[in-house]
């Protein structure tokens, strides 16, 4: 056997591309309305490449999600020439004037980059990147300063373990199933598998974990002045104990008589659960640090106490002295971790990719902040790190009204984003939702349902939503599901200790053509008995329109539109993940051109 060549291998790869682009091109031709995220990122090299994802739902309510284009960016990323690729692009794909909102991060070039643009697109933040920045930020955990950490964590690969978390309070024990590791004079491989702690319930993987060799936009604006007047003292205590606790993982990782009795102790415990390091542009990455210490506490604790028996130099052993951690910072770290858990299921279930996520934003951050006012059973410690991040969630989520707004009005037609509304927040969309069907001509030239005057059956059954769930919230015991596996949103029900209890209701109704006015009341009956009949989760809003959109059409059309729009930048993330182990270091001579193909390629072969 000869195999080809690599020229031969790259013609094709051309080909492919060339022959799937306008395959794209012709798929879109049939979609009515279209929402994108899109987002910039450099590898180790410097190279900078642009992506762009597509998402739509179709007639029968289905989902669906492209990487649209993928290149590389050889020009500065001013909002100029960012303006002039999206508009080139979406030009070239037909769909400039189909697309219903742009999903990006809050860097001000791409910001003005869509302000910018020849026809009015809305513009949307991405939710996990203001719960980033709500984390770094409202608990200190990064400073502003070039630290050593940020020099280190270059030359270190962050943890992309699946991982189980439980209440820190009970042992902790490890069960899992892991590859095997190999290790050089710098770098350790992470074995990728789950650990489990007593009580803990599954986590499933969170895809949008990149490694040392993604840069991007994340690390903006994060960080604190470490001679900042206004940082509370609870601040300076976590950036300190953050900073310690990057040293200590590095001081192991860089030492290979440290590293090698390190993994023999976690070979004698039979713990398969490596030290992991955290990088500023994610949030989670500090988690999960959190989380690997303190499941290797008791070996961190047997290292301090036998590093006077290696072989090591005086300066060393007082180095790992310095460092190690006592009772009290172990404490905080267990109260980090009891809060910031809540976060890590909350941003999973935002950065999905295969259901809706529009509307559990809304429901998300609504239910975020009632954990955070809900303190009754809490120490002070829990306390005070839910004071912090409760004030940046105001400053980051509240300020801008327009994105709010604009949150409330595409989650409004997800039964999860409807539940989450005050009647003032429901009536205002409404509202909207009722001049953007009068207004939009291309809307109403694809409705094909002769409005009827509404019956009087249907406007004396029109009630006012009441949401079932809120007052629970109150509660101060979580309800812990016993479902094999449990989703994202399970788990942060759990978390913020949400005990919707479903209620067996009778959810059919024939009715005849409605209009507007009507088919919005209906609508908020339906979704009411929706909520009270079924458990929130990632795919209900799906199901909900699978079983009624024959009932609205109308709102089906708005439905459509808003419900595919992402709550997250996360479809892009994902695709720099695929970039960088598409264009390692094994594979250091793979052209932009060729890159970018292969990563175009990667969901449009075996749809």
């Amino acid at each position: 056997y000869t195999p080809p060549n690599r020229n031969y291998i790259n013609r094709n790869i051309k080909r492919l591309n060339y022959v799937q682009h306008q395959k794209l091109i012709d798929q879109l031709k049939d979609v009515a309305s279209i929402n994108i995220t899109c987002d910039f990122w450099s590898n180790r090299l410097n190279k900078s490449f642009f992506v762009m994802t597509g998402h739509w739902l179709t007639t029968d309510i289905v989902l669906k999600s492209k990487i649209l284009h993928h290149s590389s960016f050889n020009r500065r990323h001013t909002s100029h020439y960012i303006t002039k690729i999206l508009t080139s692009v979406l030009k070239k794909l037909k769909i400039l004037d189909k697309v219903n909102c742009i999903v990006i991060d809050g860097a001000a070039n791409m910001v003005k980059a869509v302000r910018d643009m020849p026809v009015v697109i809305p513009r949307l933040w991405c939710t996990a990147h203001r719960l980033h920045l709500t984390l770094t930020n409202g608990l200190a955990l990064w400073s502003k300063k070039n630290d050593i950490e940020d020099e280190q964590q270059q030359d270190l690969t962050l943890n992309n373990d699946e991982s189980n978390t439980a209440d820190m309070d009970v042992e902790m024990t490890d069960t899992e199933e892991v590859s095997d590791e190999t290790m050089d004079d710098d770098r350790e491989e992470e074995e990728k598998g789950s650990e489990e702690m007593a009580n803990a319930t599954k986590v499933e993987d969170w895809e949008d974990i990149n490694d040392d060799e993604i840069t991007d936009n994340w690390a903006e604006d994060v960080g604190v002045d470490d001679n900042d007047p206004t940082l509370d003292v609870d601040q300076e205590d976590i950036l300190a104990l953050m900073k310690k606790c990057r040293r200590l993982i590095y001081c192991i990782k860089n030492s290979s008589v440290l590293t090698m009795h390190f993994n023999k102790l976690r070979q004698l415990a039979n713990v398969q659960r490596c030290l992991s390091n955290d990088v500023r542009t994610r949030w989670n990455s500090t988690f999960m640090m959190i989380v690997s210490i303190l499941i290797l506490r008791p070996l961190l604790e047997k290292l301090m106490n036998e590093k006077y028996n290696l072989d090591l130099p005086q300066s060393q052993i007082d180095q790992l002295t310095e460092l190690e951690l006592n009772s009290t910072e172990y404490n905080i770290l267990i109260n980090l971790h009891q809060v910031l858990q809540t976060f890590y299921h909350a941003t999973r279930s935002l950065s999905g990719q295969t259901y809706i996520s529009i509307g559990l934003c809304s429901f998300i951050i609504s239910r975020l902040k009632t954990y955070l006012n809900k303190t009754e059973n809490d120490n002070s410690i829990v306390i005070r790190v839910k004071k912090l991040i409760l004030f940046k969630m105001n400053h980051y989520f509240d300020n801008d009204n327009d994105q709010t707004e604009l949150i409330k009005t595409f989650g409004y037609l997800d039964p999860a984003g409807f539940r989450a509304l005050n009647e003032d927040d429901q009536r205002s969309v409404e509202q909207e939702l009722k001049r953007t069907i009068e207004n939009s001509i291309t809307i109403i030239d694809t409705l094909t349902t002769t409005p009827s005057p509404p019956s009087a059956t249907t406007a004396t059954n029109a009630t006012t939503t009441i949401d079932a769930t809120t007052a629970s919230l109150n509660t101060s015991t979580p309800k812990i599901r016993t479902k094999t596996a449990q989703s994202a949103m399970d788990l942060f029900l759990n978390a913020v200790g949400d005990t919707v209890t479903p209620k067996q209701t009778d959810t059919s109704a024939a009715t005849p053509p409605l209009s507007l006015t009507d088919e919005i009341r209906l609508y908020k009956k339906l979704a009411t008995k929706y909520n009270l009949s079924h458990t929130p989760s990632e795919q209900n809003c799906i199901n909900f329109w699978k079983q009624n959109y024959q009932q609205l059409p109308l709102l089906t059309t708005l439905a459509r539109r808003y419900l595919a729009c992402p709550a997250s930048s996360v479809p892009s993330e994902s695709a720099f993940s695929i970039s960088a182990f598409l264009a390692r270091k094994e594979r250091s001579r793979l052209s932009g051109e060729l890159l970018s193909a292969q990563v175009f390629l990667r969901d449009k072969l075996y749809d």
